[in-house]
């Protein structure tokens, strides 16, 4: 019998060819182009929910505060402390030094919205409405002052700054330009800032 030699024996299990694997990667570069976006959509939206979930908890400890301080919400003349100060030890978070005034560092707390990483300069990113008043010491600071709690922001996504004072102070960074607002009645919803700047501000920001 004659020996085949080694060179031109032919293997069934050879494996792929050099074409084969460039068209496999071709294809899983292709699936991952398309499925990217999904991905980051989905993804968006879990952050929503978080964001959402965020201001929940934080209602519950503006609510909380106000039945410790005979119905005023925390606001800061009184104390020399921003709101989220205020609140922070009735939702279970411990302030750093420096973040008990100004918008604190980026740390993962309930006062950062997961999305805030879009912003310029991510710290804490929600206001609270100022317009309602800024003194623990007046009656606008209570919670009967809100005329239409339905219809008035609490707090909202915002741009790293102390208070929101106009719907300008909104920041719109979900989906599709999409804001999360929580209102004094505790409901929250997204709206874009389209919607936002068509609101009346005597009843979405004051409260009347």
């Amino acid at each position: 019998m004659k020996a085949i030699p080694l060179l031109e024996r032919k293997s069934s299990d050879s494996g792929w060819s050099l074409l084969e694997i460039l068209v496999a990667c071709s294809i899983i570069s292709i699936l991952g182009v398309m499925l990217f976006p999904v991905l980051s959509l989905a993804q968006d939206r879990v952050r929503t929910v978080k964001c959402a979930s965020n201001l929940r908890q934080i209602f519950l400890g503006v609510q909380t505060f106000a039945n410790d301080n005979n119905g005023f919400y925390p606001t800061s003349m009184a104390s020399g402390l921003i709101w989220h100060a205020r609140i922070a030890p009735y939702v279970g978070v411990t302030l750093l030094a420096g973040e008990t005034a100004g918008a604190p560092p980026c740390r993962d707390t309930i006062f950062l919205c997961p999305l805030a990483y879009r912003d310029t300069s991510p710290q804490r990113s929600y206001d609270f409405n100022s317009r309602i008043g800024d003194n623990v010491t007046t009656t606008d600071d209570k919670l009967t002052a809100v005329a239409n709690p339905g219809q008035t922001v609490m707090i909202a996504d915002a741009k790293n700054t102390s208070w929101l004072q106009s719907s300008a102070d909104i920041s719109c960074r979900h989906g599709k330009s999409n804001a999360n607002l929580l209102f004094f009645d505790g409901h929250i919803e997204g709206a874009t800032y389209t919607d936002i700047s068509t609101r009346t501000y005597s009843q979405f920001i004051r409260g009347q």
